[in-house]
């Protein structure tokens, strides 16, 4: 499983809500990309994973504060000083696990604004934690 989470302003270009015609256009494109994620990780092609199960944590359009507890963990992301986050969680199911030793983190060429990814993994083998750039954009274990 991989999870995403980032400021919209990274993901879309902006983080206030979507008003205008050209802001909606902007946040549908950003949605849009988060449904590819084939065009933001690249797994090993050896290890035959599929998959299985998507879905998407975006900011709802109208930004209303006045939510349940499900809805802001599946709506609507903010932290302290009010910024939007988007993202999705991803899972694969690999014909052969063993095979899968990294991942290659491709999103930096869709999202140029992104400047660095903090992952963190728990894998049969233990935990690993890794900062990955544009330049620097593969992790092994």
């Amino acid at each position: 499983m991989i999870e995403l989470q980032a400021p919209a302003a990274d993901l879309v270009g902006f983080e206030h809500a979507a008003k205008r015609d050209e802001d909606k256009a902007q946040y549908a494109k950003a949605v849009a990309r988060l449904q590819q994620p084939d065009a933001l990780f690249r797994l090993d092609p050896a290890a035959g994973c599929k998959l299985t199960q998507q879905a998407l944590q975006a900011a709802k359009e109208d930004h209303d504060h006045d939510h349940d507890k499900a809805a802001s963990e599946h709506d609507e992301h903010h932290d302290e000083a009010g910024h939007a986050d988007l993202g999705a969680m991803y899972t694969y199911t690999c014909a052969t696990p063993a095979k899968l030793n990294g991942l290659e983190a491709t999103l930096f060429a869709v999202y140029p604004s992104l400047e660095k990814l903090s992952v963190q993994g728990i894998l049969p083998t233990g935990q690993t934690a890794a900062e990955l750039t544009p330049s620097a954009n593969k992790l092994s274990w």
